[in-house]
């Protein structure tokens, strides 16, 4: 069955390197399975960097004006793996539509995924 969903198979977008802030062209492409990793390490990067802020579903930083890192859960290697099967599983499946940025060094950079909820039923989310 053909999917809905159909992508040129690259487009570009300009944005800003997270750790130098140097501008950079990325491509924007759909992602293989071999991406799931990369992709699993973009996401756990959001949630080290705004855990707090997305689970109390805020913007602003805690009252001392400073990161909370205690509020966020360990973001290590066993993370990384669980959340690496789960990437894989969900670019296998089929259900959720991905789109990764790879930066021009060829890495996943950022991503956008979106689909049916898995939390509520016929509800859609996009990650």
């Amino acid at each position: 069955q053909a999917s809905a969903f159909l992508a040129p198979p690259s487009l570009a977008c300009a944005c800003a390197c997270r750790a130098c802030g140097e501008q950079l062209m990325a491509t924007l492409r759909v992602p293989g399975l071999e991406d799931a990793k990369e992709i699993a390490s973009v996401y756990l990067a959001a949630w080290q960097e705004h855990g707090e802020e997305l689970l109390r579903g805020s913007s602003t930083p805690s009252r001392t004006g400073a990161r909370d890192s205690s509020a966020t859960p360990h973001l290590g290697p066993e993370a990384l793996a669980t959340q690496a099967r789960r990437f894989t599983n969900f670019l296998r499946g089929g259900e959720r539509l991905f789109i990764v940025a790879e930066a021009p060094e060829g890495h996943v950079c950022g991503f956008i995924s979106y689909g049916p909820s898995y939390t509520r039923e016929n509800f859609g989310e996009v990650m």
